[in-house]
């Protein structure tokens, strides 16, 4: 029986020495995982924080285009306001110039029409006699 014992106690020994080999390896294991981790980790937060400042660079740009494009258009408006202020009376003149010589002018047309018709149909009678 002594003999029994000796051999399952090398046998457990063995066991033990084995499994706390494969424990050992194990954690290097795992130790080497945490540390890639961790780095991984520390560029991801390094390039967040780069794009945060990045994105933080262009939002403040992008304000400030905005405000450029905002005074812009406001100076646009008011040129165009200022054109249009200007070219008003000269529209104006136009129609009332328009107004007052068109309808002499369409009442001579119809009446030229009108003679040049009557000499029209007077030379017809005449030529056809």
């Amino acid at each position: 029986m002594d003999l029994a014992l000796q051999i399952i106690s090398l046998i457990a020994l063995i066991a033990f020495i084995i499994l706390a080999v494969y424990a050992v390896t194990s954690l290097i294991s795992m130790r080497k995982l945490s540390d890639d981790a961790t780095r991984s980790l520390d560029m991801l937060t390094k390039d967040v924080r780069e794009l945060k400042e990045k994105l933080i660079e262009s939002l403040e740009n992008l304000d400030d285009t905005a405000k450029l494009i905002g005074i812009s258009t406001q100076k646009m408006e008011e040129d165009v306001n200022s054109v249009t202020s200007i070219l008003k009376p000269f529209n104006k003149l136009a129609a009332d110039v328009y107004n007052k010589i068109s309808p002499p002018i369409i009442q001579t047309a119809t009446l030229i029409s009108a003679i040049s018709k009557a000499i029209s149909v007077f030379a017809n009678v005449l030529v056809g006699k």
